[in-house]
């Protein structure tokens, strides 16, 4: 059965610049027929099989055995398919997904330039994971929360894939200094101060943190900040002048003017509309 955002949402997801869910369901126990035509999609795409087996197939030559687990991140424009071996039981849950936050991803190399094939394992843990962002009938907000929970979701896979890849001391080290980063919001000491305190310099510091990440500590505390100043623009009455000072910008035009890069919305508005 499939579950489709657009027919049902599709009037209040218009107008979100920073990013929206166009489409996504979960097709569940049915019977998938085999698709050998190639389609192509100007939005990102996200699919989990959990159960069946299949192939997938794109223009870039790209062959990819599938079966229960299998995470695929397709990037848009991309002449793709995947379909079974042949007629049988088949589930997925997939998500058609496209914003300006999105391609902030793919430019800091979180979301890449080609389909990415992931084992999500166990599906006890990733089936409730996937099914988190698939909501229909929800207003404006709800709708906004749903695109947060896919960036979670993205996140979490993100980090899952940085642990499969690196030793333990890298992934230590590497939460050690966002912690770090976190933390330094309420003092706003300079990144050169923490690279300092993990004993090391700012060059091996941005080096290394970047490596494991895939971004840099800057981009890192830029999204730190932009999250906090939405929860508190969301959850309480702390004027914008306020939030600036607590988060360490410089002033509230430098809050206001990196706030809109991010999300399309000023402060005032995203508070007002949301």
């Amino acid at each position: 059965m499939y579950i489709r955002l657009m027919e049902t949402a599709g009037k209040t997801v218009r107008g979100l610049p920073f990013g929206e869910i166009v489409l996504c369901g979960e097709r569940s126990h049915g019977q998938y027929p085999p698709q050998k035509k190639m389609r192509v999609l100007p939005e990102f795409v996200a699919v989990y099989l959990y159960e069946g087996s299949g192939i997938y197939q794109d223009a870039n030559q790209e062959t990819i055995e599938l079966k229960a687990g299998s995470c695929l991140l397709i990037p848009p424009e991309l002449p793709h398919t995947y379909h079974p071996h042949s007629p049988t039981e088949w589930s997925e849950i997939f998500f058609v997904f496209k914003g300006s936050v999105f391609h902030t991803w793919q430019e800091h190399d979180l979301l890449s330039n080609k389909t990415e094939h992931l084992m999500l394992r166990p599906m006890e843990y990733w089936l409730p994971k996937f099914r988190k962002p698939l909501c229909i009938d929800t207003p404006a907000a709800d709708t906004l929360v749903n695109c947060c929970r896919l960036q979670s979701l993205l996140s979490e896979i993100n980090h899952y894939t940085v642990k499969s890849q690196f030793p333990e001391e890298d992934i230590i080290w590497l939460e050690q200094a966002k912690y770090r980063i976190k933390e330094s919001l309420k003092t706003n000491p300079s990144l050169i101060d923490i690279a300092t305190e993990l004993r090391v310099s700012y060059d091996h510091f941005r080096k290394r943190f970047k490596t494991i990440s895939g971004i840099s500590p800057s981009v890192y505390r830029s999204r730190i900040q932009i999250n906090q100043a939405s929860k508190l623009l969301l959850e309480t009455q702390i004027s914008i002048t306020k939030i600036a000072e607590q988060l360490g910008f410089c002033d509230v035009f430098h809050l206001s003017k990196r706030f809109k890069q991010a999300t399309g919305f000023s402060p005032q508005q995203f508070r007002k509309r949301f």
